[in-house]
């Protein structure tokens, strides 16, 4: 078996059919990958609509008993894989009918390698009905993706030897930061990262969210962030982490906006419509959030 496709999955139903119909129309021999799904104790008709999938190629179901998180689910994925190479993407991400052949023959010419690929993200319904994978746009924002962070589970693959050898994803990054945690111990063993422009996934993100619940998101994440940092202290860590954060957020302090503007009672009183003025005040509250979210995991207390 030359390829896993592993995917973590909870309440997607609907995003985890469409992300599997794309898996199943691959130009890479049906016998040559296989995929295994780990749901983490979904609620919303999954196991059934797995149930009543025939998929081309060898599709393995585990289904966790309670949610435990991605980083667990994973785990778990990894103990079941055949192939030798382990493809990750997420429940919510399209690919392309080269997408897993991209993947394969990237390890296969270049040996001790991670893998990763651009994440290009889909905000209109009717892409997510029909992606557009060939569409000019799509094509130019994959050819320009140069850098970003490193082995993100969206899309990105890794030799299931050098998987087992490194133990897996930490668990203590229960939703956030574990890949890239993982992807940091494999490079310190010894592997290099490559980026394949060519292997892009469409990412789902139709939706509209609240200030608030953006601002609680960036925090628990945050959290995680620092947690990363005090395992792997770099100055690459420090930027990734955005560890200047907590400066900026220092400064907003003495300005007096976090006790003013930068708060939850200020925001529900607003009905979270913020003020034109400052025109940044949107994002300096949620810097201030992942500030918050970065002392916790830094364990700093103010």
């Amino acid at each position: 078996m030359d390829a896993t496709v592993v995917i973590a999955t909870y309440n997607r139903e609907a995003l985890l059919k469409k992300c599997l119909e794309h898996l199943f129309e691959q130009d890479y021999p049906k016998d040559k990958y296989e995929i295994v799904i780990v749901d983490d104790c979904s609620t919303d008709g999954t196991a059934e609509m797995i149930r009543n999938l025939n998929p081309p190629c060898r599709l393995a179901y585990i289904a966790n008993t309670k949610t435990l998180g991605p980083s667990i689910a994973r785990n778990k994925a990894i103990t079941e894989a055949a192939g030798e190479i382990v493809i990750f993407i997420d429940s919510d991400a399209f690919a392309p009918p080269w997408y897993i052949r991209e993947h394969v023959e990237t390890h296969k010419t270049n040996p001790g390698i991670i893998m990763d690929g651009p994440i290009i993200n889909l905000t209109r319904k009717e892409d997510i009905q029909a992606p557009p994978f060939l569409r000019w746009d799509i094509k130019t924002m994959a050819f320009l993706d140069f850098g970003g962070v490193y082995f993100i589970t969206a899309n990105a693959s890794c030799p299931r030897k050098s998987l087992e050898s490194a133990g897996g994803f930490d668990e203590e990054f229960v939703w956030a930061w574990e890949d890239v945690e993982l992807g940091t111990r494999l490079m310190e063993s010894g592997l290099k990262r490559i980026k394949n422009r060519r292997a892009y996934v469409l990412h789902c993100k139709v939706g509209k969210y609240s200030l608030q619940s953006q601002a609680a998101f960036r925090k628990e994440r945050a959290e995680y962030a620092g947690k990363f940092f005090c395992k792997h202290p770099s100055a690459m860590a420090k930027r990734m982490v955005r560890l200047r954060y907590l400066k900026y957020d220092r400064l907003f302090e003495r300005m007096g906006w976090v006790r003013r503007y930068l708060n939850e009672e200020y925001i529900s009183s607003s009905g979270g419509r913020l003020p034109a003025w400052p025109p940044m005040l949107k994002k300096f509250y949620l810097i201030h959030a992942h500030a918050e979210g970065l002392r916790k995991g830094l364990g700093i207390t103010r």
